[in-house]
């Protein structure tokens, strides 16, 4: 876990991608104000491409504008040949997302 500083500003984007991004982030920030309504923010981004285009960073941009810790999870270190093994760990990892607000990073996700 940690808090990182930085901040969608400080990368460079495309301008759709950013707006989206924008869009992200204030409805987490009004969430309170759509629950009012029946209506959830935005909760789960899936962010894909090859290495060293930015998803780490994304992330990071994401958790500092929320002002949230950013936990990065390695699934390739979940992984396990006993399934029961993986099951359990992965177990321990959504009961944590139940109990602590934050960004959640599931790297190496072609692990699976």
């Amino acid at each position: 876990m940690r808090h990182p500083g930085m901040l969608l500003r400080e990368m460079v984007l495309d301008a759709e991608l950013a707006e989206w991004l924008a869009q992200v982030i204030s409805e987490q920030r009004q969430r309170h104000r759509l629950e009012k309504f029946g209506l959830r923010p935005m909760r789960k981004l899936l962010l894909i491409g090859p290495p060293g285009t930015g998803k780490t960073m994304t992330a990071a941009a994401l958790a500092g504008e929320l002002w949230l810790p950013l936990f990065t999870i390695q699934l390739d270190g979940l992984i396990s040949r006993f399934l029961g093994e993986t099951a359990a760990k992965l177990r321990l990892v959504f009961q944590g997302l139940a109990q602590q607000r934050g960004v959640y990073f599931f790297d190496e996700f072609d692990a699976l």
